[in-house]
């Protein structure tokens, strides 16, 4: 199976208009694993006026998802993320 990169992603929960919450965040990367999706390319949108949140909270979820992929089993092997 070939191994993919997302170059486009908003699974940061409760920054932009992806991932509301982190559980729903968790089944889409669940589902880009799945897919053979190894590497992410996240990219909070920021537009004043639209999607204004603060750095430190984009930041913060960032830091709390990459705690969630690495409790994920296969984490760092070379099959598999």
């Amino acid at each position: 199976m070939a191994l993919w990169t997302d170059i486009h992603c908003h699974i940061i929960a409760d920054v932009d208009d992806g991932a509301k919450d982190r559980k729903t965040a968790m089944e889409l990367l669940r589902m880009e694993y799945d897919d053979g999706v190894r590497r992410i390319i996240v990219k909070p949108h920021f537009c004043k006026g639209m999607f204004e949140t603060p750095w430190e909270k984009i930041s913060e979820q960032f830091s709390s998802k990459m705690r969630d992929v690495q409790a994920i089993p296969g984490y760092g092997h070379p099959s598999g993320m």
